[in-house]
């Protein structure tokens, strides 16, 4: 499980959405920019990139990357994934505007559907969420939404946890009826195509017909192993649970054999001697000879086929589930490339998985699109990531509302086999070989390896720009920044073209570093 789970969420995921009939994921083009009669529409382009930094700046404030992981451990253990996503209006923003979306965890034995042969929660009549809170935060609730206090007192505890996961799931607080917790159900449906939803307990109705303005349910859902005309999956833990049992139980037979027969017994005669002692130096008595008063009778035989019975019942159950040597990098490789290739080809048995996975994180990021556009009034300042990595706030506007159809694209990323390491050691070559420039090599230096990253990028295009102007030369004397970038520049240079460059006067050496810097390649 720990590997399957590790395996699956090891994929670097970002969203980046688009609008239908509009542009591609928000990419733009030059012809588009200039005609004045796609101005809306190069706006609409402009929200899609908007929304999908947003969402990547949400993605990590939720931190859905735990998250994923509790979804998969869930699916691994019972078969089912479900995600939650809920407008809460307490969120402060830093802004007039008030509130933003909330994912959360459901376990799936607490998700009904109305029609329960269909996997797809987008086409059911009907979804009701079971939720087991404190009988106090569902009071407050019903006193913040204006519920009168008679109808609130019948809010009270009950004993109904038969739906609840895991063993610790029935042991709850002790308390009355005022202080214990019982069930609360969500309902979703719709109405003209737009969700509504109701929440109540067992006799008090807390929110009734809730206008959700949006279309989609907030639900997603995934299965392990998909079961035919079931909503629920079926869970690899419970095929190999018996296997398991069976490796414990040997197991811990041959212990306790080992325990008891692995040390030869004392047989002595009660007649002569009152009892036996193994303390060292300590003298026994004997009544009469001492031949033939004691023998030491040698261990049983253990029959070592039990240990690799067990031996070949977790290699085989590992196999079957395709958790090979190979997989675990524990299988000796020529080379990184051979390695990289068999832990690929080991990790197809999880391919069906994988593909169900990212298309439950599609289903998220569609239910966020949702929230977004409905919810985000005009105005209000969402944030999300620069080329830098760096959180900035922009406007969020809306036009055109009708022609937000949104789509999504999830963009995964081989985090396996890829290192901040590598990542420069390719730059650097890349930049020795002449085939990319010195501002190219920073712009794609990852964050945090140099001090003010942006600042010299700016410089330096700064200086070739002036070296490129006949009215403007580029001044004799430049300043620390300048230097050091150059300095950076000098050592990151092959040994020979050092050698070339010391053999040239300074100040035509300073000339043709700052020429190889701008972008003339490397001769």
């Amino acid at each position: 499980m720990d590997y399957k789970i590790a395996a699956l969420s090891s994929q670097k995921i970002k969203a980046v959405y688009g609008i239908e009939g509009v542009t591609q994921y928000g990419e733009i083009t030059d012809e588009m920019r200039q005609d004045e009669s796609v101005m809306s529409e190069v706006e609409l382009g402009e929200m899609a990139r908007l929304l999908s930094g947003n969402a990547e700046v949400r993605w990590e404030k939720l931190k859905m990357d735990s998250m994923l992981r509790r979804f998969l451990r869930d699916g691994f253990v019972t078969g089912d994934m479900c995600a939650h996503t809920y407008w809460d209006d307490t969120i402060k923003t830093g802004q007039k505007a008030k509130g933003d979306f909330v994912t959360e965890r459901v376990h799936g034995g607490n998700v009904f559907f109305g029609n329960p042969n269909e996997p797809d929660p987008q086409k059911q009549p009907w979804i009701i969420l079971l939720v087991r809170d404190t009988v106090e935060n569902l009071r407050a609730e019903a006193e913040r939404y204006g519920v009168p206090k008679s109808e609130r007192d019948k809010i009270v505890s009950d004993k109904n946890t038969e739906t609840q996961v895991g063993k610790y799931g029935q042991i709850e607080i002790d308390g009355d009826d005022s202080t214990g917790k019982c069930n609360a159900y969500i309902m979703y449906y719709k109405k003209d195509g737009i969700v509504h939803w109701s929440k109540s307990t067992q006799y008090v109705t807390i929110r009734k017909d809730v206008n959700l303005k949006i279309s989609r349910y907030p639900i997603a859902w995934a299965n392990w192993n998909e079961v035919e005309n079931c909503y629920h999956g079926n869970a690899e833990c419970t095929v190999i649970h018996p296997n398991q049992r069976f490796i414990n139980k040997m197991f811990s037979i041959c212990m306790l054999w080992f325990m008891n027969n692995s040390f030869g017994k004392v047989a002595f005669d009660a007649t002569r001697i009152s009892g036996w002692t193994n303390d060292v130096a300590t003298a026994i008595p004997v009544q009469g000879t001492v031949d033939g008063v004691i023998q030491q009778l040698s261990a049983g035989n253990f029959n070592a086929a039990v240990l690799m019975v067990i031996d070949y019942a977790i290699k085989y159950t590992k196999e079957m589930q395709g958790v090979t040597d190979a997989a675990l990098g524990q299988e000796r490789a020529d080379n990184t490339s051979a390695l990289i290739v068999a832990q690929k080809a080991s990790a197809l048995p999880l391919e069906n998985q994988q593909a169900r996975l990212y298309q439950f994180i599609e289903d998220i990021f569609l239910i966020w699109a949702e929230f977004m556009v409905n919810y985000y009034v005009v105005g209000r300042k969402i944030p999300m990531k620069d080329q830098d990595g760096n959180i900035v706030y922009k406007e969020f506007t809306v036009k055109d509302k009708d022609k937000l159809a949104m789509n999504v694209k999830i963009e995964v990323g081989a985090s396996s086999f890829w290192s901040e390491e590598s990542n420069i050691e390719n730059l650097t070559n890349l930049l020795r070989d002449g085939h990319i420039t010195f501002i190219q090599f920073l712009e794609r230096l990852p964050n945090g390896r140099i001090e003010k990253k942006q600042q010299l990028i700016d410089e330096l295009k700064a200086i070739a720009m002036n070296a490129q102007d006949p009215n403007n030369p580029v001044p004799t004397e430049p300043d620390n920044s300048q230097f050091e970038a150059e300095a950076l520049f000098f050592d990151s240079l092959p040994f020979k073209i050092r050698q070339q460059l010391q053999a040239l006067p300074p100040e035509q050496m300073e000339a043709e570093i700052q020429r190889m810097m701008t972008g003339a390649p490397i001769q």
